[in-house]
């Protein structure tokens, strides 16, 4: 094994695995952390200095751990800090594993790539060929997001983040949200990706158990725009966020391209998979959203903000909103000019005080494009309250484009949608277009109901109901 040059502030480990580091380690010549000298041991920060590489070995075990457990919660914990090339060459069936000295959460502080460490190359259709890697490996237990991109981004694959936690305030800066409060600044238990330089893909991943005292149980992505961020047949399992919202994934300035995706069980205040907002135009296509909860609004998706979602053959099953919530969106609340197009995708067994499958409230003005619900099918959708459409509540919200879907929803209190105008002062009812659809409760005039809450009746326009079924929805 090469061993790193110390600086003179620098204590290397001592030569038995057992024995912790003692002080601060700078690499700053290329090193190999191999298996047969595993575990690596350390309770300080560890750096790849500028110009460096470290390279750990299939199947080696990193531990990081405080000298005083009585600092968890206060101040985050040793990690590993990248301002060099990192190279993580797990193997199938012989991962590397990072976590804390006893497995405890909030032990250590995660990986850090520093603004200057140098990000992986890929080719254009997305295939690494150069510059950091992480490869097959588990990164568990850390109290300080698993791993923060500050700019720079490696390669990601066959990663397990698992029971992470992201407690503290890393003190970056965000200006996309002029209402952003200085307790919204923790972010991404798991995963933390911030005003990166060089794309970034997350492929064969698994989020589980991770939380996020703010944002982004699992993730948060945060003014990455235009820069490309893609998430690729990834899992995310029982992730929770605390007061904004995301359980898994939080995107905020930031436009990702999601695919064949899993979100499951997922648990947030808003947006129980996914809270977008703020100019977050992700794309997300099939992908599955089932069993996820919210205590306000969105169970599986939040969309607010000038966010325009493009959701292509997705499906949105028993997701659910809380029974004593004000609002609802059991799949998905769209709010504040949000604008998603939601196309050939299947909403089923959701359940809200209101909106059970999509809820739309809280225009902004200007607003720039209707919401398009293209060749999708409803069923099963249940509203929680008396007067809570199960398909689609909308109040005082943008233009609605409702067109060629199937709905199969059934109400006995109230139409499947509900258009309602006056629930948001100053604001009055937006225009719909309903036509084409096939309704298995009958006609659309008797499954759409209009109200005045104070502010006038919405424009809706009802055409003729499709007697062929659904036949662009997969």
């Amino acid at each position: 094994m090469t061993r790193a040059i110390l600086s003179l502030h620098a204590i290397a480990f001592a030569a038995a695995p057992s024995a912790p580091a003692a002080a601060a380690l700078r690499i700053t010549e290329n090193t190999t952390w191999s298996v047969l000298e595993s575990p690596h041991l350390f309770t300080e920060e560890v750096v790849v200095a500028s110009g460096a590489t470290l390279t750990v070995e299939a199947g080696a075990e990193i531990r990081f751990g405080r000298t005083d457990p009585l600092d968890r919660g206060e101040v985050p914990g040793p990690h590993l800090r990248v301002e060099g090339l990192l190279e993580v060459l797990g193997e199938e069936g012989s991962p590397v594993r990072f976590s804390g000295l006893d497995d405890t959460n909030d032990d250590w502080g995660g990986i850090v790539f520093a603004p200057e460490a140098i990000s992986a190359e890929l080719t254009e259709s997305g295939e690494y060929f150069g510059g950091s890697i992480l490869r097959h490996a588990e990164i568990r237990d850390a109290g300080d997001t698993g791993l923060f991109l500050d700019g720079s981004a490696p390669f990601i694959a066959s990663i397990v983040f698992a029971a992470n936690a992201a407690l503290y305030d890393k003190g970056e800066e965000i200006v996309v949200d002029p209402a952003i409060q200085d307790d919204e600044l923790i972010h991404g238990g798991a995963l933390y990706a911030y005003r990166l330089e060089s794309e970034l893909r997350v492929v064969d991943c698994t989020f589980a158990d991770n939380y996020s005292a703010n944002v982004g149980g699992a993730a948060s992505a945060v003014e990455c725009d235009p820069t490309p961020v893609a998430f690729e047949r990834c899992s995310f399992e029982r992730n929770t966020s605390g007061a904004r919202g995301g359980g898994a994934l939080r995107l905020l300035g930031s436009s990702p391209k999601l695919d064949d995706c899993a979100f499951l069980d997922n648990t947030a205040e808003r947006g129980g998979a996914i809270h977008a907002s703020y100019y977050s135009n992700a794309r997300i296509e099939n992908s599955l959203f089932r069993d996820n909860q919210v205590d306000l609004v969105g169970g599986a998706l939040f969309i607010a903000h000038q966010s325009d979602v493009l959701i292509i053959g997705c499906r949105f099953e028993s997701n659910s909103v809380a029974s004593e919530s004000s609002m609802g969106g059991g799949a998905i609340g769209i709010h504040a000019n949000g604008a998603p197009v939601i196309h050939q995708s299947v909403i089923e067994n959701n359940v809200a005080p209101r909106g059970a499958a999509l809820l739309l409230t809280h225009r902004e003005i200007p607003h720039e494009r209707p919401v398009y619900v293209l060749c999708s099918r409803f069923t099963g959708n249940l509203a929680t309250t008396p007067n809570g459409a199960p398909t689609i509540h909308s109040s005082d919200w943008q233009d609605l484009v409702l067109r060629a879907n199937s709905i199969e929803d059934e109400s006995p209190t109230a139409g499947e949608i509900v258009f309602s105008a006056g629930e948001w002062p100053g604001n009055s009812g937006a225009d719909a277009d309903v036509r084409g659809n096939f309704w298995l409760a009958g006609s659309s005039i008797d499954s759409v109901e209009l109200r005045d809450n104070g502010g006038g009746l919405p424009g809706v326009i009802l055409g003729r109901d499709r007697i062929d079924g659904a036949a662009c929805v997969k």
